[in-house]
C-alpha cells in the first residue's frame, strides 16, 4: 500500500526564468508517495526458556538422587564382597595334594586335570585363576597336572620267577632291577617290588625287584663220632636233612665214621646231609690149602686218652695195639689236649684199627668279617683275604650297569666274628643284555 499526503502549494518568488511561463492557478494540491517506518521489533517470549530450565535442573536432581543411590548400593555390595573375598595362593610347582590342600585352606576348591608334561609327574603346571587374584570364596580353581612326558602302569611280579618278571618288565617299557635277599621263599621268586603293582612311571623308569636266594646259610655241625640218633637230631635241629648211608668199619654199629659235607661248613638250610654209619666190626677171611675159613682177629678195648696230652693218649693207644689219627680242632681247653675221641672209651675193636682223637689247637681266634658290599670284585677279595678269610663268589645277574662287577650281597654279613680261614661267600653281579 502506498499512502499519499497532499499539501498546499505555497506562492514563491517569481523566477525571472519563470517570467514567462504560466502562473498556476490558486489552490492546486500536489501528491508525493510517503513511506510509513517499520513497525518497532517484538520483545522475546521468556517462558519456553524458564520451562526448559526448570526441565534441566529437574533432571540434574533426578540423576544426582539416582547415581546417589546407586553409589550406596555399590558400596554396600563391595562391603559385602570384601569379607567374602579370598586371595589365590600360588601353587604351581608343588605336588597335586599339597596344592590342593593349600587351596582348601583359602577357602577355595579345586578341579584336577591331568596331562602329559615334561615336569615331574604329579606337580603343578599351571592354574586358573592366577596366584593373587581376589576371588570368592568357595570359588573353584583349576589345577593342571602333570602325568610325565609319557607314563606305564607297573605289572605285578611278585610271586614269579624272577626271570619271568623281568619280561613282563621290559614289555611294559620300564627298566627291572633286582637285589638277592635270603628269605624262605623258593630260590629265584620275586619278593617283594618297588613301586607297587599299578603305579605310573615314566617310560623306561625303574622298578626294583627283591628276590630269593633260598634261606640263610647255616653253620654245619661236626657229628662224626656220635651215634646215628644224636647226629640226626643235631642235624634236623639245624635245618638240615640227615641222609643215613650203612658201611663197614671198625667202629661201633651205629656210629657216625664220616659226614659230608664237613662239619664247619656253612651251607643253606634244608641241605642234606650224608652220614655213613658203621655196620660192626670188621671180620678176616683166612684162606688155607685145605680151603676158606672165616674168623675174627684178636680184639682190644679202646682206653680213655680224653684229657690227656697228645702224645701221651698216642702212647696209650698204640700200646693197646690200635693205630692213632689225630686231627686239630679249635677249643678252650689248653693247646695240645685231647678234647674228644673216636670210638668212644670202652668200645672193643679189632687190634690194628685207627683210633682217631681231636686235639686242641686252642681258642679259635675269631675275627670281624668287613663290608664289601658295594665294593667291586678284586677290592673285595683282597680285603676278605688281608683279613684271614677265604672267598667264594657266586654270580647274580642284573640288569642295572651298575651292579656290573660289584658285590651285591655276602654271607656271612659284615660283623660277624669268624675263624681264620672261614669262608665268605659273595654275590658278584654280572650284567645281562
Amino acid at each position: 500500500m502506498r499512502w499519499l499526503r497532499r499539501r498546499p502549494q505555497l506562492p514563491s518568488a517569481p523566477d525571472e526564468s519563470e517570467a514567462t511561463q504560466p502562473i498556476a492557478a490558486p489552490g492546486a494540491v500536489y501528491e508525493e508517495e510517503y513511506q510509513p517506518p517499520p513497525p518497532p521489533p517484538r520483545r522475546p517470549t521468556l517462558w519456553p526458556w524458564l520451562l526448559l530450565l526448570l526441565l534441566l535442573v529437574l533432571g540434574g536432581l533426578a540423576a544426582a538422587y539416582v547415581l546417589t543411590r546407586e553409589d550406596d548400593d555399590d558400596d554396600d555390595v563391595r562391603t559385602v564382597t570384601r569379607v567374602a573375598q579370598t586371595t589365590v595362593p600360588d601353587v604351581v610347582g608343588q605336588r597335586a595334594d599339597r596344592a590342593v590342600s593349600r587351596l582348601v585352606e583359602a577357602g577355595l576348591r579345586a578341579d584336577v586335570r591331568r596331562e602329559l608334561s615334561r615336569r615331574p609327574s604329579g606337580t603343578v603346571v599351571e592354574q586358573a585363576p592366577g596366584a593373587g587374584s581376589q576371588v570368592d570364596r568357595g570359588q573353584t580353581v583349576v589345577l593342571t597336572v602333570s602325568r610325565g612326558p609319557e607314563t606305564n602302569a607297573v605289572p605285578d611280579v611278585v610271586g614269579l620267577q624272577v626271570t619271568q618278571a623281568f619280561a613282563l618288565i621290559q614289555r611294559a617299557g620300564l627298566r627291572p632291577t633286582a637285589k638277592r635277599i635270603f628269605s624262605p621263599k623258593p630260590v629265584g621268586e620275586v619278593t617283594a617290588q618297588e613301586p607297587g603293582a599299578g603305579a605310573e612311571l615314566e617310560r623306561d623308569g625303574r622298578v626294583a625287584l627283591t628276590v630269593s636266594r633260598g634261606a640263610r646259610p647255616v653253620t654245619l655241625p661236626d657229628v662224626v663220632g656220635e651215634t646215628a640218633a644224636t647226629a640226626t637230631a643235631r642235624l634236623r635241629d639245624a635245618g638240615l636233612k640227615p641222609t643215613l648211608f650203612r658201611v663197614p668199619a671198625d667202629e661201633p654199629k651205629g656210629t657216625v665214621v664220616a659226614q659230608k659235607p664237613v662239619g664247619g661248613e656253612r651251607v643253606r638250610a634244608g641241605s642234606s646231609v650224608r652220614l655213613n654209619v658203621s655196620e660192626g666190626r670188621a671180620t678176616t677171611t683166612a684162606t688155607t690149602t685145605t680151603g676158606t675159613t672165616t674168623g675174627t682177629t684178636a680184639t682190644a678195648t679202646v682206653p680213655d686218652v680224653v684229657a690227656l696230652s697228645q702224645s701221651a693218649a698216642t702212647q696209650q693207644l698204640r700200646t693197646a695195639g690200635f693205630d692213632v689219627d689225630t686231627k686239630r680242632v679249635p677249643s678252650r681247653e689248653p693247646r695240645g689236649r685231647v678234647v674228644a675221641q673216636f670210638p668212644a672209651a670202652g668200645s672193643t675193636l679189632a687190634r690194628g684199627a685207627t683210633v682217631r682223637i681231636n686235639v686242641s689247637s686252642g681258642p679259635p681266634q675269631l675275627r670281624a668279617v668287613p663290608d664289601v658290599i658295594g665294593d667291586d670284585e678284586a677290592t673285595a677279595r683282597r680285603r676278605l683275604t688281608q683279613a684271614g678269610f677265604t672267598v667264594r663268589v657266586i654270580r647274580e645277574e642284573t640288569a642295572d650297569p651298575a651292579e656290573d662287577g660289584i658285590v651285591l650281597d655276602q654271607d656271612p654279613p659284615s660283623g660277624e666274628r669268624l675263624r681264620r680261614g672261614a669262608r665268605v661267600t659273595l654275590y658278584v653281579g654280572v650284567l645281562t643284555a
